[in-house]
């Protein structure tokens, strides 16, 4: 389990440490907390970016870029994957995800930090550092 908390939020998680948590009909116990700081990279990934207009991926591309700007995030490369569904006790939530790629390293701490689209405390529009795409669309047959 990952818990991404502001710095000075770190010394309350560790105090779950060994706590018996119950989410639905399940228990866990928290084990020992690894503090793994923010990286900055070039390229960063969400799984599950909500917008509203999820269906339509050209109005989706639009709207997404629309928001990064208002958050002075510049998008260079994009790619969006295919929409899906999210389930909820409260309902459906459709989503894509998102790969932002060749952006300023103070843009991937921003977004790494603040997100992009609701549902965040669902773990959605939540970046991750993710490798670069140098070697998309290379093969080592290319000679």
């Amino acid at each position: 389990m990952y818990l991404r908390v502001p710095k000075h939020r770190i010394e309350d998680t560790k105090s779950l440490t060994g706590r018996k948590l119950k989410l639905d009909q399940h228990h866990i116990t928290v084990g020992e907390s690894q503090l793994k700081m923010l990286v900055p990279t070039k390229t960063v990934f969400s799984r599950s970016v909500c917008g509203t207009n999820v269906e339509n991926e050209q109005d989706f591309t639009d709207e997404i870029v629309s928001t990064l700007h208002q958050q002075n995030i510049r998008v260079t490369k994009m790619l969006c994957g295919l929409s899906h569904t999210i389930t909820t006790p409260t309902g459906s939530i459709a989503a894509r995800s998102v790969l932002l790629a060749d952006i300023e390293w103070d843009e991937s701490l921003a977004l790494q930090q603040q997100g992009l689209g609701p549902n965040r405390l669902l773990g959605c529009g939540i970046f991750l550092p993710h490798k670069s795409l140098a070697a998309v669309g290379s093969s080592q047959d290319d000679d």
